[in-house]
């Protein structure tokens, strides 16, 4: 007679083999199992049957999904640590989740400010070498233009650079407090030409030695300098460049010349 596993009541074993079973709960109900060393019952046998078929499935699918596919043991060292770090940061909390995405974006901000900044900087400094250039070009070509010295470029372009500034993209002449625009003859805005004109006067050493002009040769008589040709306060021959070269190299001549233009 073969004795079975489980059964239900002690009524289904025989009276003298009762005592070799135990009661236990399984699933809800009460049964009655066989004391038996290393003996398995038959509902384990069917979930580990029951498990193996659903873990041979996975497989299979797992297998039909990544069929071809070929993967070193770091880039699924790599695959594990970014799940391990999105499923951590799932667990987080709403209030972490806020926090972190609040520190991230003011990092991005800082960033972004930061490259601003760096840009506005780079701009500046290329505005500043665009009026530098221009400027000096400017000043240099009109100074050259009355006998500008060579060697006397730097000396020009520094005192240049002192008083113009681009504005609109034309060099301006501002006053020393770089604000208020310095105006010339005919309360017009000075210009680079009307600067060098005065300039001829003010800085005489920065510019060749001219033939002269002034007063004797124009008729109006009583200049006797043989550097002055033609009178620059008469008429006909207006030259402030050169009224403010004679003034400075003789005052004396310079007022004899203006009397003369006067008659």
């Amino acid at each position: 007679m073969s004795l079975r596993y489980q059964v239900d009541t002690l009524d289904e074993v025989p009276e003298g083999l009762r005592d070799h079973y135990e009661e236990v709960h399984r699933n809800g109900k009460t049964v009655f199992v066989l004391q038996v060393e290393g003996a398995v019952g038959k509902d384990k046998v069917d979930e580990f049957r029951t498990n193996n078929i659903a873990l041979k499935k996975q497989l299979e699918d797992f297998q039909t999904r990544f069929d071809g596919i070929s993967l070193s043991r770091e880039e699924l060292e790599d695959l594990i640590a970014k799940r391990e770090s999105y499923q951590n940061f799932q667990a987080k909390g709403k209030d972490q989740v806020e926090e972190l995405v609040t520190k991230r974006m003011e990092a991005a901000k800082a960033e972004h400010e930061r490259q601003i900044s760096g840009l506005r900087e780079e701009n500046d400094t290329m505005r500043k070498r665009l009026s530098d250039v221009t400027i000096d070009q400017t000043a240099v070509a009109v100074a050259t233009k009355r006998g500008l010295r060579p060697s006397a470029i730097p000396d020009l372009t520094n005192r240049a650079r002192t008083i113009f500034r681009l504005k609109d993209g034309v060099p301006t002449a501002f006053e020393s407090d770089g604000k208020t625009v310095r105006f010339g003859k005919d309360a017009n805005p000075l210009g680079i030409e009307e600067w060098v004109e005065g300039l001829t006067a003010e800085a005489p050493h920065l510019f060749q030695e001219s033939s002269g002009s002034g007063a004797s040769g124009d008729g109006s008589g009583g200049a006797n300098d043989s550097r002055v040709t033609r009178n620059p306060w008469s008429k006909s021959s207006f030259n402030l460049t050169e009224q403010m070269k004679i003034t400075k190299r003789d005052p004396k001549l310079a007022a004899r010349l203006r009397a003369q233009a006067e008659k």
